[in-house]
């Protein structure tokens, strides 16, 4: 149940969160077509060390220099490197060649995935290459191509089978500040999901941070394991 749900999770992250490339970015800037080959390490970029890219588990949590970010693991389970790279070829095998030329999700890399112990929620972070949108992104601010996005984002959702989509921007909070990003709700042959994403720019990177659970109050609890690093 638990590598379904995340599995499930990815790919429908893979379509949502590309919907704003053709919809809230200048048309002048759309990207040349994409290379499908699958994403690694190596292909980030040269001057990102790869280990900072992934992660790794210090004193029982996952920490992202990268990202400047950590997350409290208790009891979760942190997928291995192995284990990341399953899902990413998976991940790329669900998709269409067409697809990942048309709009780039050869791109997308999954950097981080860790589940509850009771399979019943889980986090992922997806890294994606924006360099050919990046300024725009800037210029227009996170918020408002969130918000350009929303439609699209629900449509996509539905297209990939899911119930009763609700997408929706929202501020989610770490400690002690705010991240623009989405609230997302959906049901999978009857059975309700929460979801919590969090967008991050990174250089010409952007990160989606995306909790998922069965329960909406979960979904903000776990939230709050996630923390700055000093």
């Amino acid at each position: 149940m638990k590598k379904v749900l995340c599995l499930i999770m990815v790919f429908a992250l893979c379509f949502a969160t590309v919907g704003y490339a053709s919809e809230a970015t200048p048309t002048d800037m759309k990207s040349n077509k994409k290379s499908s080959k699958r994403a690694t390490p190596t292909d980030v970029s040269e001057d990102i060390d790869s280990v900072s890219i992934f992660g790794k588990e210090v004193n029982g949590n996952y920490e992202n220099e990268f990202l400047g970010l950590g997350f409290k693991l208790k009891d979760w389970h942190l997928y291995s490197e192995q284990e990341l790279a399953a899902v990413n070829q998976v991940s790329n095998d669900l998709i269409s060649s067409k697809v990942e030329q048309d709009i780039g999700l050869a791109d997308n890399l999954t950097i981080m995935m860790a589940s509850a112990q009771d399979d019943k929620a889980s986090i992922n972070i997806v890294l994606r290459n924006m360099k050919e949108y990046v300024d725009a992104i800037n210029t227009m601010g996170v918020d408002n191509v969130i918000a350009s996005s929303l439609d699209a984002s629900r449509e996509m959702y539905t297209q990939v089978g899911f119930e009763n989509v609700k997408v929706d921007g929202a501020k989610i909070g770490i400690e002690n500040k705010d991240y623009a990003g989405t609230s997302v709700y959906y049901e999978v042959q009857g059975v309700p999901t929460y979801l919590k994403q969090i967008w991050l720019v990174r250089g010409d990177y952007v990160a989606y941070i995306t909790i998922t659970s069965m329960n909406e109050d979960t979904t903000d609890e776990i939230v709050k394991n996630l923390y700055h690093l000093k």
